[in-house]
């Protein structure tokens, strides 16, 4: 009998060791966003939502590997294919006009600097989760005025 636990110790403990990465970050992930996979007691939706978690991080190790400037992070929506982010997160959208809102002609044609970062000058409000409300424009629009405001004032 204690040759059999001492067996599944040993078995337990490199199963343990084999853990990838991408394992224990899902596992942060799953912590950190409560999220319940399991309420049908469905493994299955467990397993898939791994998989698009584990496609989501390979894009976000890719991106961030380019260097582009944009930094891309685990955020709630991880598990989520693009098809059902968009399907979640589009909200009532309606289409922009065909004509253009501001004429290029009325653009100050100023010399532009080689980089320039709204953080460093705290206009820059924290990213927000607007959920399902539809409601992105008015937000996007009331934030632009507040950094706006703060930048010239």
């Amino acid at each position: 009998m204690i040759r059999y636990i001492a067996l599944l110790g040993l078995v337990i403990s490199c199963c343990c060791a084999f853990q990838t990465i991408e394992d224990t970050q899902f596992t942060s992930f799953v912590n950190k966003y409560k999220k319940e996979y399991y309420l049908n007691g469905d493994r299955f939706e467990y397993l898939a939502r791994f998989e698009t978690f584990k496609n989501n991080l390979k894009y976000i190790n890719e991106h961030n590997a380019k260097n582009t400037g944009t930094t891309l992070g685990i955020t709630e929506f991880a598990d989520m294919t693009n098809e059902e982010f968009k399907k979640a997160k589009k909200g009532n959208t309606k289409p922009l006009p065909n004509k253009a809102i501001v004429q290029y002609d009325d653009v100050i044609k100023a010399p532009l600097p080689d980089s320039f970062n709204w953080e460093d000058k705290g206009v820059v409000g924290i990213v927000k989760n607007q959920g399902q409300c539809g409601s992105s424009l008015l937000i996007a629009s009331v934030d632009a005025i507040s950094s706006a405001f703060c930048y010239y004032f």
